[in-house]
């Protein structure tokens, strides 16, 4: 079996997206002729002082402590004079530190010193460097110089998603961010085997910065992580799953939902946007998250058509979707290239879901390929669509459901990491 080490600041026990990949590597890698090492930290779990080894069937978990860096001392230091930093920013990123933070700085030079130092990296076959952050593609960029180790960089976004607006116009500073992002990836990307990344548009804008061969390897879903569970049947649930940003056009949906539940005096119906009660939301960020979420959706919804709640734990989360009747998914119409990794999730609940208003890009084909869903692009399609649903519940208690399985399946973990595993070894052999 060939050895790979994975490196990730993210894994589980953190409840987050990017844990749930490393993870799902870790885990079908092994299936795939590799001996899986998952290098990482202790987040989401208690901080331990000492190196943390994990045995598990499909592979080994390495967690090391952040210590601090001379570098990250200088930085925190920084942070206490805001003019001083904020030149010492544009420092940092001429070196090189795009996440120019005390924690992402430490964690760089905690990662590479035990590289160096504590792991034989000569058993290892490959090494596989996932952003975010940034410093995974340096790390894995100066293992490779140093120990002609072979990498591949595996990208869950880009350095910001900003820069596939279809109508981007960079601030002064969001110039300068992208210039260097730009300069660095591409030297980071020069000596990779491939790279993978979530969707094609974001493929194609990578290979605007360099030679090396590109693929898409998308999030897909948990396989096994959602059982079939009965509906509620005393309401029409439609659940929206996750974070809304300030992009997103969520006024089309909530007007039509409005009217229709006005015109036809609905009282069994809910509408539950869990995880939309989140703040961060900043003026002038407009692909962020939202700002005042729950102001802007009760404009339109009485509370009790509507429940707007705070994050909860993903496994509750894909309960409550394969217990509602109709998943909503605001399509990133400004945006190209951008999934969300909720779409898939969606696709594990087989669940039909309305997408608002329609992306004219990824999330359209993947509806269109599973027959999964319907696209609404004004407030009357949403009405209509509705309406329907509706009252084919009130009469059925249900709604049919038309996906086709085996496009379904496609989109799963273990069909997308299976086209990784094959990709490695193509390059290996």
């Amino acid at each position: 079996m060939r050895k790979l080490l994975i490196i990730s600041y993210h894994a589980l026990p953190a409840d987050i997206i990017a844990s749930y990949r490393s993870n799902a590597y870790l885990r079908f890698l092994k299936n795939l002729n590799y001996e899986p090492t998952l290098l990482t930290h202790f987040l989401g779990m208690e901080e331990r002082n000492e190196v943390c080894i994990e045995q598990n069937d499909y592979g080994k978990v390495i967690r090391i402590p952040i210590r601090s860096s001379r570098l990250g001392k200088i930085t925190s230091y920084l942070e206490t004079k805001k003019l001083l930093n904020k030149i010492s920013i544009f420092v940092r990123w001429m070196m090189g530190f795009l996440d120019s933070n005390p924690d992402a700085i430490n964690s760089y030079f905690s990662l590479k010193s035990h590289c160096i130092s504590e792991l034989d990296l000569k058993q290892y076959d490959l090494v596989l460097g996932i952003f975010s952050p940034h410093h995974h593609l340096r790390l894995c960029y100066n293992l490779h110089k140093r120990f002609g180790i072979s990498y591949v960089l595996d990208f869950r976004d880009l350095w910001h998603n900003r820069i596939m607006a279809k109508h981007y116009s960079p601030t002064s500073l969001e110039k300068v961010n992208d210039t260097f992002s730009s300069l660095y990836w591409k030297k980071w990307l020069s000596k990779a085997l491939f790279f993978t990344i979530t969707s094609e548009p974001w493929k194609k804008r990578l290979s605007e910065l360099t030679q090396t061969q590109g693929y898409v390897i998308m999030n897909g879903y948990e396989s096994a992580k959602i059982s079939a569970s009965a509906t509620y049947d005393d309401q029409f649930v439609i659940l929206h799953a996750g974070s809304l940003y300030e992009h997103q056009q969520i006024e089309i949906f909530l007007e039509g939902a409005r009217k229709f539940i006005q015109d036809y005096q609905v009282n069994d119906i809910k509408i539950k946007f869990i995880g939309g009660d989140r703040t961060g939301g900043l003026s002038g960020n407009k692909y962020g998250f939202m700002i005042e979420p729950v102001r802007r959706v009760r404009n339109f919804l009485e509370k009790s058509h509507c429940d707007i709640t705070h994050r909860i734990d993903k496994s509750d989360i894909l309960l409550e979707m394969s217990k509602s009747h109709l998943l909503l998914f605001f399509g990133h119409s400004k945006v190209s290239g951008w999934y969300s990794g909720k779409i898939f999730d969606y696709l594990a609940a087989r669940r039909n879901i309305l997408v608002v208003p329609n992306d004219n890009d990824v999330v359209e084909e993947l509806i269109v390929n599973t027959q999964s869903g319907q696209i609404a692009d004004t407030p009357e399609e949403v009405y209509n669509y509705l309406k329907s649903a509706y009252f084919e519940w009130r009469e059925s208690g249900s709604l049919t459901y038309c996906g086709v399985e085996k496009e379904l399946v496609k989109y799963s973990r273990e069909s997308q990491i299976s086209i990784l595993g094959h990709l490695m070894n193509q390059y290996l052999d």
